[in-house]
């Protein structure tokens, strides 16, 4: 199933989420969660459309930025996200296997006219960073912990006098 974001929407319902993002730049939590996208996106392995407003002066992509199968758009200093997003929807071919993220009613209205699935920014965000930290903690479950938290000294002396290292310090004793 193919995504299509209401970018600040989401980013906003994202920030509420991370106390530490309320420190950030409205740019710096844009690119942080397009990042967060970007690695929701490998997970599902379907396309994903993000729109922002505006045009692109503080993101480090143009325009229409392609990551994979994650799309970045900007709607230009002439347009708004919704246009655009409600124009994506309008244009596309599979309009079953298409879902849009956006709690706009004025969106969310126009989706269910044309037959496209929606879910709310909020609900969609607090998913994708569930299954993220999700698989986080299974793939710190599946190394060691010592790659994470070191040896114990005991052991460290041990493999030291295994590889042979120290030696020379200990015969100019």
């Amino acid at each position: 199933m193919s995504l299509i974001i209401d970018g600040y929407n989401a980013l906003f319902a994202y920030r509420g989420m991370n106390p530490e993002s309320a420190l950030e730049t409205v740019e710096e939590s844009r690119v942080a969660f397009t990042e967060a996208l970007g690695q929701y996106q490998f997970l599902l392995r379907e396309t994903i459309t993000v729109v922002f407003d505006g045009p692109t002066e503080h993101f480090p992509w143009p325009v229409s930025r392609n990551r994979g199968n994650l799309r970045i758009l900007f709607s230009g200093p002439d347009a708004d996200a919704d246009s655009v997003i409600m124009d994506l929807m309008t244009e596309s071919h599979d309009k079953r296997r298409l879902k849009v993220i956006s709690s706009d009613r004025q969106i969310r209205k126009h989706a269910a006219r044309i037959g496209v699935q929606t879910e709310g920014a909020r609900v969609f965000v607090e998913n994708m960073v569930r299954r993220l930290e999700r698989r986080e903690k299974q793939r710190a479950a599946r190394e060691p912990r010592e790659k994470f938290q070191g040896l114990e000294a005991d052991q460290v002396e041990y493999w030291k006098r295994v590889l042979g290292f120290g030696k020379d310090k200990e015969e100019e004793k």
